[in-house]
């Protein structure tokens, strides 16, 4: 019979950022980008703390489209909504009046954290191309 241990994670104990929150992108159209975080159990994603930002000329982004998350009481935050699992976050893209780089999409995304021991991670960066 297996037992099941309580104690505190230290930040040695965490998996790697990139592990706990496996992240990808894709351009699903030519109008809407599909960001994916595949969250390691024990671990979860404030909603309030995504940032997404064009890195590309005449592009902008309209607010993206969140799923419902649940919520939690955070220490450090109050009463947020977190997700646990995965989240699916829609982006979509306004491209301006010049098309001329219509093909070439540059962005920036920001997330944040946490394990549900306690222990959060410094806000994470992504920057992503697609020619």
């Amino acid at each position: 019979m297996a037992s099941i241990q309580a104690h505190a994670l230290k930040q040695e104990d965490m998996l790697p950022p990139d592990q706990a929150f496996k992240f990808k992108a894709e351009v699903i159209a030519p109008d809407k980008i599909k960001a994916t975080w595949d969250i390691a159990e024990g671990y979860y994603l404030y909603r309030q703390r995504f940032t997404f930002e064009p890195e590309t000329p005449n592009l902008s982004f309209a607010p993206a489209t969140f799923p419902t998350g649940e919520s939690k009481n955070d220490p450090t935050f109050g009463q947020t909504e977190v997700y646990h699992n995965q989240v699916v976050i829609e982006i979509p893209i306004e491209r301006g009046q010049t098309r001329s780089q219509a093909l070439e999409l540059a962005l920036k995304v920001k997330y944040q954290g946490c394990a549900d021991a306690g222990v959060c991670y410094a806000p994470r960066k992504k920057q992503l191309n697609y020619n």
